[in-house]
């Protein structure tokens, strides 16, 4: 007789973002637009790879002669490198570890921190909605702090410095660095500096979350806040991603890094390890490797500065086009104009999105949208859709 073990399986909530580009690849329309991806798209609407990738993958075919095991921590030099670009310097009270993207990053801290501390994680309303699945699926309390009102699409960002005033020392409070995803709303030099104030004397632990440096206002300010918070002193913790930063989306090359001034660096970097080991025990070589080629060259690094610029540059030119465009459709002008990186809300209704989808125009339910997705082929359809809509 067979035994039907799994014939009570249940299925699970789709992701929104995911589900918006099987939508969009299953569409059979020639026309058809995805503002929903996270990735960078250039003016044909593709992804592309970036010259320097190509050049240090080129280095690593005619030079790699072994394709053992990295260490369960990851490559060194890597890791050295990585901490270069953050903080401007090699720091050794630094546990780190290459992880699996910065997916891989958050979760392994959220293990260690389940483990060690488990205090509350708080993070923003809204956040990208995978914080939630990640810091629950690690055991981590998760709950929300305002930063964002959906009915206004304005910040929160005066009740935000009340609220953090307010929490009990020890709790976890997670920061996206640069370029906040969702809402595209990023703090000013002086609200990090007084975010860094609160921290130090309420005792709270900051997790920073950078996913997109040097894509709101370029390299040097967007790691404003994680190299002063840094230079202060405080232990923090850091989940960075190198996909959109040198778009290696599929070689999944991320980076944990935890700061710990006290005796026990040692015995967090074997915790570190063993949580990684009982996951995945040791990450990829070949994204890591292309990093590294990249950052310890000077002409390759210039190359991949001048080519991050140009996205930078991009998504800032796209964001004035759709300004321009549909800004008829913009509730919130003041904070769509000013936003950094990829994302911003449009402020239309669910109704609305749900009748761009008839048009095999698609977007989140919520109205976020990816500025690049926009390109000077694609605009006129969309504000002829639009302009349909409106009249309709």
């Amino acid at each position: 007789m067979t035994h039907l073990f799994f014939e009570h399986v249940g299925s699970q909530p789709v992701d929104p973002v995911l589900e918006i580009g099987r939508m969009w690849a299953k569409d059979p329309n020639s026309e058809k637009i995805n503002l929903g991806i996270g990735i960078y798209l250039d003016e044909k609407g593709r992804c592309p790879v970036l010259k320097a990738v190509k050049e240090a993958e080129e280095n690593l075919i005619v030079n790699e002669v072994s394709k053992t095991y990295l260490p369960i921590e990851g490559e060194p030099h890597f890791l050295e490198e990585t901490k270069k670009l953050l903080f401007l310097e090699n720091a050794p009270l630094i546990a780190a570890a290459q992880t699996l993207g910065g997916t891989g990053a958050l979760r392994v801290i959220a293990d260690y921190l389940r483990l060690e501390w488990n205090h509350p994680i708080y993070v923003s309303d809204p956040t990208w909605a995978n914080h939630h699945g990640v810091f629950k699926a690690a055991g981590l309390e998760v709950r929300t702090y305002p930063y964002y009102d959906r009915t206004t699409h304005t910040a929160k960002k005066g009740e935000f410095f009340d609220f953090l005033q307010r929490l009990e020392k020890g709790s976890i409070v997670l920061l996206h660095g640069c370029c906040h995803n969702p809402t595209g709303i990023d703090f000013t030099h002086s609200e990090w500096d007084f975010i860094l104030d609160c921290c130090l004397k309420k005792g709270l632990l900051p997790l920073f979350d950078i996913a997109y440096l040097g894509l709101g206002d370029g390299i040097d300010e967007d790691r404003y806040a994680v190299n002063t918070f840094f230079k202060s002193g405080i232990e923090m913790c850091v989940a960075f991603s190198y996909s959109k930063t040198m778009d290696l989306y599929r070689e999944r090359v991320g980076a944990l890094m935890i700061v710990n001034h006290s005796h026990t660096l040692e015995a967090m970097q074997s915790t570190i390890r063993q949580i990684i080991r009982r996951n995945y025990s040791n990450p990829p070589a070949h994204g890591a490797l292309v990093v590294q080629t990249i950052l310890t060259d000077p002409k390759r690094k210039k190359l991949w500065l001048d080519e991050l610029e140009e996205h930078r540059l991009r998504s800032c030119a796209m964001r004035k086009l759709i300004f321009a465009e549909l800004g008829g459709w913009i509730q919130h002008k003041k904070e769509f104009q000013e936003a950094k990186g990829f994302f911003s809300y449009l402020g239309i209704s669910k109704d609305a999105v749900l009748e761009l989808r008839k048009e095999s125009i698609y977007l989140l339910d919520d109205s976020r949208l990816n500025v690049l997705g926009v390109n000077s082929a694609n605009i006129g359809r969309l504000k002829q859709v639009f302009s349909r809509l409106r009249h309709g």
